[in-house]
């Protein structure tokens, strides 16, 4: 980055300096006067924490340059030296607000008054980062946020003995949950949910891909943040500037408090006990109603406060019902509830028409009966590689001539089938796809803001790495990076993994775009493939193709490959990102040509199945540019379609293996592969297969009909629709009813 987009670090380097000079000045002017010990350490230490922001946003702005408008730059920095000299001041500041609002000289009434300017100060700060509509939401939507940020308050302020410090690091830190929320809709085009919280150490992980540009909306949220806290310093024990007492529970006051009458008598024993005892009482009884207001059976029937799963319904949602009565909301549709209409009976008789279905139309066929004999006698070995972001882009229109990833899409002429793969992700989230896959239940049965891998024992789900297993096939995965990632140490191990190669087995491996490369663990089946005569399913998640798209690491040969590509409509920032993305699934077609190849010359059978998970995250911008106007619901799913393809390095009987164009799910393409190559089947996927005759694809969001119409998921209309209905009892049946929170 050029210089000149460094100096917004100049103002906040500025107030900074001023800041300790200002902490340093009062300190000798005390000194001087005989004052030792006023501003009292409490009082500087304010202050230093203001200065120390000052300096921690100097640092950031000079690694990650500031993305908004100059005067919220400075503004935002004057207002945080303005703030940090307040707190400074406080001891002088307080008796002149007393004296000015004579309501407020009662200790009590200022206390309270700090604490609800507080509330709205954490609400604001909350809010702007991301909230493009705040102060805008619905009314009773915003008054139930600022309860429950005012309920926060009160509980740490009696629980922290009346201590106006913790409380302001509560409004800091709804100032950062604001803007997380920010830069996840930034890179993600998506919203922090409940489940977001059990993948934390994920998103730390792979957090370093991104960069972090703070905005305008971003520094008045922290202009926000520190009147908050500077509001909150208000509330101190011991005397101010002048000698007199302001803590409401010092001796002086002691006669006031037992000369107040109390109009009930559940607060005269609450009077009786001492400072100490009232306040932990308080904090405690707060508390209560704090979780209670969280816990409240249903936020959706009882506030009208909406939950809905479509991203751009989603993100509207949130915005026009505020951050924390929206994630809570979400939060409590976690469970997965029982569909209307199940019962054991009802799940085995769906499943038996779907098996029925499955035999009569494919099954039992000739071409069936030629494969299942040839997978007998040959046992070929089955190979996933699940390619991370990988997605022929070009399918979206015209980025000036790019035509796909070459190799992927003419180089494999014999393969079984390949087409477009419906996901429930988009930008993130690779686990859900893996799950789809591996244990072949939609997210559509468990529903959004969910991870599996994060929340549920999975020990006793039927999946394909335990079912491969009983077949007699050794199973290994391969992440290349940390095995804690979505919990895959624990979660791989529940699935029926025999081993599992993570990061720590990829050291001194070639990196591409600052990842372990594709080709590093093409090379890694490949050992295993030679390392033992007995038949391996192998499950690869690669790494190279993560976000962001600003972080170089990939060869200039090929980045110059990929310079022209882009399109007119888009802004310059995106077409920059759709630039390095192409370039990385470049890398990764040459990779999987390479690899193709070697598999082409060993000496037994092999399956491939190759597909990626979801679209990188600007997606969303190509297609609201390129199809402004559109039915939301063929809209958002073309969000969520990546690519796969089913190929064999032997001739599969009775295939012609022409490539055959087939449309797929992420919860099904395990039971297709497997089925075009003749392997035995449990009923649970020849269901999947029967019940995916009369629909042709299915995820998280809808369903596409067999004529390829998509329909809302809550759309149970028609002949798909019913089927997608009856797949939800299996679903319940043999994931919901076998899992337990992990």
């Amino acid at each position: 980055m050029p210089v000149l987009d460094r100096l917004a670090a100049l103002p906040y380097l500025a107030a900074g300096i001023y800041l300790f000079r200002t902490i340093r000045n009062a300190r000798r002017q005390a000194l001087a006067a005989g004052q030792d010990g006023i501003p009292y350490k409490s009082d500087a230490n304010w202050a230093r924490a203001y200065a120390l922001f000052t300096l921690v946003l100097t640092v950031w702005m000079i690694g990650w340059p500031f993305a908004g408008d100059p005067f919220s730059c400075i503004a935002v920095a004057a207002a945080i030296a303005a703030t940090g000299t307040a707190v400074l001041r406080r001891r002088e500041l307080v008796p002149l607000l007393r004296h000015r609002f004579p309501r407020l000289s009662d200790p009590h009434a200022f206390r309270r008054a700090s604490l609800l300017i507080t509330a709205v100060f954490g609400v604001a700060a909350l809010e702007v980062p991301w909230n493009t509509q705040f102060p805008l939401v619905w009314p009773h939507a915003l008054l139930i946020e600022y309860g429950l940020v005012l309920l926060t308050l009160l509980a740490l302020y009696f629980l922290s003995l009346r201590h106006s410090i913790v409380p302001g690091v509560l409004i800091g830190h709804l100032s950062a949950l604001g803007i997380i929320q920010a830069f996840v809709l930034q890179f993600k085009n998506a919203v922090l949910m409940f489940g977001d919280i059990f993948a934390f150490g994920t998103a730390m992980a792979v957090g370093g891909g991104y960069e972090y540009h703070l905005d305008s909306r971003m520094l008045w949220s922290m202009a926000f943040a520190c009147v908050g806290c500077a509001v909150c310093s208000l509330i101190f024990d011991g005397p101010d500037a002048e000698g007199n007492v302001s803590d409401a529970d010092a001796a002086a006051d002691e006669e006031t408090e037992r000369k107040r009458p109390f109009p009930t008598a559940l607060s005269r024993p609450l009077h009786r006990l001492g400072p100490t005892a009232r306040s932990l009482v308080l904090g405690v009884a707060t508390t209560a109603l704090l979780i209670f207001s969280v816990l409240v059976p249903s936020y959706e029937n009882l506030f009208r406060i909406k939950v809905e799963y479509w991203w751009e319904w989603q993100i509207a949602n949130f915005k026009a019902q505020g951050f924390l009565p929206s994630f809570i909301a979400e939060a409590q549709d976690l469970p997965i509830d029982e569909p209307s209409g199940y019962s054991s009976y009802a799940a085995q008789n769906a499943e038996d028409d779907f098996v029925a279905r499955y035999e009569e139309t494919a099954g039992t066929t000739p071409e069936a009966h030629a494969a299942q004999a040839q997978w007998d006698e040959l046992q070929p070995s089955v190979v996933v590689v699940m390619n991370e972001t990988f997605t022929d882009l070009s399918f979206f229109g015209d980025l000036n001539g790019y035509e796909g990833p070459t190799f992927f899409k003419t180089g494999l002429s014999d393969a079984l089938s390949r087409g477009k793969l419906v996901v429930s992700v988009n930008g993130g989230g690779t686990c859900n796809t893996e799950f789809e896959f591996l244990t072949g239940t939609s997210m559509a049965y468990v529903g959004n803001g969910k991870y599996p891998y994060t929340l549920y024992d999975l020990s006793d789900v039927d999946a394909l790495p335990r079912r491969m297993a009983q077949l007699g096939y050794e199973t290994t995965a391969i992440h290349p990076n940390l095995a804690s990632n979505w919990d895959r140490d624990r979660v791989y191990e529940e699935l029926g993994f025999d081993r599992f190669y993570d990061i720590d087995d990829f050291e001194g491996a070639d990196q591409y775009h600052n990842a372990t490369s594709d080709a590093a663990t093409y090379d890694r089946i490949l050992d295993l493939l030679g390392s033992s005569d007995r038949p391996q399913f192998v499950f690869d998640v690669t790494m190279q193709n993560h976000s962001g798209y600003d972080q170089g690491g990939i060869p200039k040969d090929v980045t110059d490959q990929y310079a022209d590509f882009g399109s007119n409509e888009l802004d310059n920032e995106t077409n920059a990102l759709v630039r390095e993305y192409l370039a990385c699934i470049g890398g990764s077609d040459a990779a999987l040509e390479e690899f193709v190849g070697e598999l082409r010359e060993l000496d037994r059978p092999v399956l491939l199945v190759f597909f990626g998970d979801h679209q990188p995250y600007f997606t969303n911008v190509i297609n609201d540019t390129f199809y402004p106007d559109e039915d939301t619901v063929d809209h958002d799913e073309r969000l969520y379609l990546s690519d796969y393809v089913v190929w064999a390095n032997y001739d599969v009987a009775g295939s012609d293996q022409t490539g055959a164009n087939v449309p797929a799910s992420a919860s099904d393409l395990a039971a297709r592969a497997l089925a075009a190559a003749g392997a035995p089947l449990t009923d649970r996927q020849k269901a999947e297969l029967g019940a995916a005759t009369l629909y042709s694809q299915l995820n998280l969001f809808g369903y596409s009909d067999a004529e390829g119409t998509w329909h809302a998921l809550d759309d149970r209309t028609g002949e798909a629709g019913d089927t997608v209905r009856k797949l939800g009892y299996l679903a319940y049946r043999d994931f919901a009813l076998r899992t337990s929170i992990a």
